[in-house]
């Protein structure tokens, strides 16, 4: 609602999802701050770093830097 109301916002995040007509696997996205992580089970994990990549082109998901560990 700050938004809305013209305030900044503090916390920097927004989630997606695209499932329509003909489409074999939703796609789901997750934006927190500077990153993007685009999901489908049909296609490669996507991840960006929207700081230094604003056009999508180095996809990070394999990226040993941004591996998660459990």
């Amino acid at each position: 609602m700050p938004l809305a109301w013209g305030e900044d916002e503090s916390v920097s995040e927004a989630i997606g999802e695209y499932f329509a007509e003909m489409i074999g696997h939703p796609v789901f996205m997750i934006r927190r701050g500077d990153m993007k992580y685009i999901h489908c089970d049909d296609d490669l994990a996507k991840l960006y770093d929207l700081a230094n990549d604003p056009w999508e082109l180095e996809n990070l998901a394999d990226h040993p830097a941004y591996r998660v560990i459990s």
